[in-house]
């Protein structure tokens, strides 16, 4: 890493803006006791400390250990830019409509329920495509059965379609013989008899 580098990454670390510590705060009630034990009350937390690294394309926040935040800083894209600054980009991250698959509104939420899903709130994803890349990365095991699914049921409606096509082709073959049946044709009424004495005995019914 040239000596330049190194000052740039330097600078991003100082300006980095503290974040909140995630999971429980000082104070936070994590067992309300019983009448055998005390209430258990998260007193304080020790840690390096966490801040806020922002994607220098997409802009997107993210928290990070303050251990781990030189690590982030020294990631670079294909073309040597930096992935993550601690300086807030200009503009703001994209946000898109699309939900996770997952989402308590999918019109499939009660099936995924059975199937024993869990439910994600993320709800502001761009494309059909971060929907995607969303679902294998956050939720590998539930993508890997809807993926099942959809080729299951593929492989079903290509065989049902297969057996329409089939019962068509063997109804619309003519049996031999069927037409000639008929080919007695009552001049009066138009209708048909295997038979000249069966035509001449249907006409003694119009006199």
């Amino acid at each position: 890493m040239t000596t330049e580098n190194q000052t740039v990454l330097e600078e991003m670390v100082r300006l980095a803006q503290r974040a909140d510590e995630p999971g429980d705060r000082p104070g936070t009630v994590i067992h309300k006791g019983s009448d055998d034990s005390a209430p258990m009350v998260v007193s304080t937390i020790s840690s390096a400390g966490y801040c806020w690294i922002y994607d220098t394309e997409s802009a997107e926040p993210s928290r990070v250990n303050r251990n781990m935040l030189l690590t982030k800083l020294k990631q670079t894209r294909a073309d040597g830019s930096y992935v993550f600054t601690t300086v807030k980009p200009s503009f703001s991250p994209k946000r898109g409509t699309f939900q996770c698959l997952l989402h308590t509104s999918n019109p499939e939420r009660e099936r995924y329920s059975l199937l024993g899903f869990g439910t994600c709130p993320k709800s502001n994803l761009t494309s059909p495509m971060q929907v995607e890349l969303h679902m294998q990365h956050c939720h590998k095991t539930e993508w890997r059965t809807i993926q099942q699914e959809k080729v299951e049921k593929e492989k079903s409606e290509e065989r049902e379609l297969r057996k329409l096509l089939l019962t068509n082709a063997v109804n619309s073959i003519p049996v031999k013989g069927t037409e000639e049946l008929n080919k007695f044709e009552c001049d009066e009424c138009g209708k048909g008899f295997t038979s000249h004495i069966a035509l001449t005995g249907h006409k003694r019914t119009h006199k």
